[in-house]
């Protein structure tokens, strides 16, 4: 299992996607969200793209009003697009889902339990 970090806005939409992720919810991951496009993955073009590193994606969560970080488990058993030439330590993958919140868009790290505050 690969996992990588996903920055979304509180829609669950990436930046730059405008279709919401499902979103994990009481402590299980959301369910299975797939590229629809079928053609070849291409970095930054097609796929679904994530960070390898924490501190990127909380960097980037910086930038965006109301973001918010999860942590991304991609379905290794399809085709993986690792290119770090010029991309800052992503990665492109043709299936993935959510397992957790992680941070928000303070840059702040917030590993979310199972419970929730009254």
């Amino acid at each position: 299992m690969t996992v990588l970090y996903k920055v979304l806005d509180q829609a669950g939409a990436s930046q730059y996607q405008h279709t919401s992720w499902p979103l994990p919810l009481h402590g299980m991951p959301g369910d299975w969200f797939e590229c629809h496009d079928k053609g070849p993955l291409v970095m930054c073009a097609n796929g679904l793209h994530g960070w390898e590193s924490l501190d990127k994606a909380l960097q980037e969560a910086r930038s965006v009003w109301g973001a918010q970080v999860y942590e991304m488990e991609v379905d290794d058993s399809e085709e993986v697009l690792r290119d770090r030439g010029g991309y800052e330590e992503k990665m492109c993958c043709r299936r993935a889902r959510l397992v957790r919140l992680v941070g928000d868009s303070n840059g702040e790290l917030i590993l979310m339990s199972d419970f929730v505050w009254q």
